[in-house]
């Protein structure tokens, strides 16, 4: 009896062995499950948040190119308006001459052709990039300056008046411009340029 009550003592004890090495088993494969799931949910979270600031990339490039494409344009479309304004100051000068001292003097028929202005199909995309009363005071500036040219009036009082007021449309227009100027550095401020 001796034999056979080591022999179920160790048998028992083998099972219990076996169910332990089982219980250790079924506990490393648990934390390797965990560990494994928590290892996906940090990938799924390091993609998501990929993704979240792609979108947020995306979002903001469209306004980011619009707002550096108003900043050239705004540029540009200073330079020509410095470029007509020194048209008209030349002609000022012109008219400043002692010989056109007097208010019915006529002038050469082509100094209402000395203002330069680009064609407006020109500027036309770069207005496009500004504010509206950029390109509504544009046009305007356009179309006086081209009625400048087709007049046929050439008394030095009227060319005089007529000069104030494309000087008075193109200060107007600088300080739209220098809104526009702002309003897009403002938009690239917000977006982190």
């Amino acid at each position: 009896m001796n034999v056979q009550c080591a022999y179920d003592f160790f048998r028992d004890q083998g099972s219990i062995v076996a169910g332990v090495f089982a219980l250790i088993a079924g506990c490393i494969a648990y934390i390797g499950a965990v560990r494994a799931a928590q290892q996906q949910v940090a990938a799924v979270s390091k993609q998501t948040d990929a993704v979240r600031q792609q979108n947020r990339d995306f979002r903001n490039e469209s306004p980011r190119r619009l707002a550096q494409s108003g900043i050239a344009a705004t540029k540009l479309l200073s330079s020509v308006l410095e470029i007509i304004k020194d048209d008209v100051t030349k002609l000022k000068q012109l008219l400043d001459q002692p010989q056109y001292s007097s208010v019915n003097t006529l002038v050469p028929t082509n100094y209402r052709q000395l203002i330069y202005k680009p064609p407006l199909n020109t500027v036309w995309n770069d207005l496009g990039a500004c504010g509206t009363l950029v390109i509504s005071n544009y046009i305007r500036l356009d179309a006086t300056i081209s009625q400048f040219a087709r007049t046929e009036v050439y008394a030095v009082n009227m060319i005089r008046n007529e000069l104030q007021i494309i000087t008075n449309i193109i200060d107007a227009l600088n300080r739209e411009l220098e809104s526009d100027v702002t309003r897009h550095h403002d938009v690239l401020r917000q977006l982190g340029q």
